[in-house]
């Protein structure tokens, strides 16, 4: 799951979604899904990642700004990006990586 060549091109303000990601509607629980699945997400915001381009997105609407970023991965290893998109706190990138089990009690 989650294969590299299966990422979409993004699109013209950089936006992409993985066709492995999990859920249809806005309301579904991803992170659960996820985590049935064998994964661990999670989110990794502009603002948080790179201010100066969270700005310039914000306060001129240069929407290129969300283009040129390339949002920094959590900490930990095995984090693979799974999407780019724009919410109501500005563009967010989703990672993912799978579940060690360690303490699983599944």
């Amino acid at each position: 799951m989650f294969e590299p060549e299966k990422l979409p091109a993004p699109d013209e303000m950089g936006f992409f979604f993985h066709p492995d990601i999990p859920g249809e509607e806005e309301s579904d629980d991803v992170k659960a899904l996820f985590h049935a699945m064998g994964f661990e997400a999670a989110a990794v915001f502009m603002s948080d990642d790179e201010p100066d381009l969270y700005d310039e997105w914000n306060e001129t609407e240069e929407l290129t700004a969300a283009l040129r970023w390339v949002p920094m991965p959590p900490n930990g290893d095995g984090w693979i990006i799974v999407a780019k998109f724009d919410t109501e706190d500005g563009p967010c990138a989703l990672f993912v990586r799978p579940v060690s089990g360690k303490g699983e009690g599944e």
